[in-house]
């Protein structure tokens, strides 16, 4: 059974694929924050070695630095840089003139992913507020045919994208936030829905659960109803970013 696998970081867009034969499942991955120096170049020279950083820049150079740029980024995605880049096509190293760049003008979370699932940017979708999104994307156009007919499924730590995907009128399963996967469980589905909520609230609110939580909780229904069309959404890398954590924030990128 072919799986096609796009992974697509929300600062710049990437993908790793095969296409080889026609893809009969597709796994899309977003890490939102990700930033294209480190996807390309692994821990960045300087804040690496800013001895006025508010983090551990000694846990940064003994876990990630190497001397070269391709070492670098092997340490911190080892799996998408030996795994994923030999059986696919990368997109969006600057420093090679491979520009792509989002077409909408606000540069941040809800507007960029409008765009990735639409594939157009729309200026009245210009805020992350919780706003059932008025456009239909890939997702929800192949959720009405009957060969993906109740076959999507949409894991997010964050909770804009129950929005975002307008679960309401799609009819697209999604998960996001500190929400439970309702319905009859296996065994590690009713612990992962239950550990959701024991793990640290390291980001001070109920809109965006570690992303740990988010793929445990995705991988076990991915397993158990394999779904045609199955999206991740990881937001460690942004919150991290946000905070000034770089130390976290290459911790994030590396487990993600």
């Amino acid at each position: 059974m072919r799986i096609l696998f796009i992974v697509l970081f929300t600062s710049i867009t990437l993908s790793g694929f095969s296409q080889k034969a026609p893809a009969e499942n597709v796994v899309i991955v977003t890490l939102d924050g990700m930033r294209w120096q480190e996807m390309f170049g692994g821990a960045d020279t300087v804040l690496t070695f800013d001895s006025a950083a508010g983090y551990s820049t000694k846990y940064v150079q003994k876990r990630f630095w190497a001397n070269t740029p391709k070492e670098r980024r092997e340490k911190l995605m080892p799996f998408f840089w030996t795994g994923i880049v030999g059986k696919g096509s990368v997109f969006g190293n600057r420093k090679l003139g491979n520009i792509v760049d989002n077409a909408n003008p606000y540069w941040f979370s809800y507007p960029g992913y409008n765009e990735i699932f639409t594939g157009y940017p729309d200026t009245a979708v210009n805020s992350n507020r919780q706003v059932p999104n008025p456009n239909v994307n890939v997702f929800e156009y192949l959720e009405k045919l009957p060969a993906f007919k109740g076959k999507s499924a949409v894991f997010a730590s964050w909770d804009v994208y129950t929005s975002i995907f307008n679960e309401k009128r799609s009819g697209i399963f999604v998960n996001d936030g500190f929400r439970n996967v309702p319905g009859k469980l296996n065994d590690k589905q009713s612990l992962y829905n239950k550990l959701q909520h024991e793990l640290p609230d390291l980001f001070h609110g109920p809109s965006e659960r570690l992303d740990v939580a988010t793929f445990h909780i995705g991988f076990e229904y991915m397993k158990a109803n394999k779904p045609r069309l199955m999206y991740f959404g990881f937001g460690d890398t942004d919150e991290f970013a946000h905070a000034g954590m770089y130390d976290y924030y290459m911790d994030a990128a590396n487990k993600t």
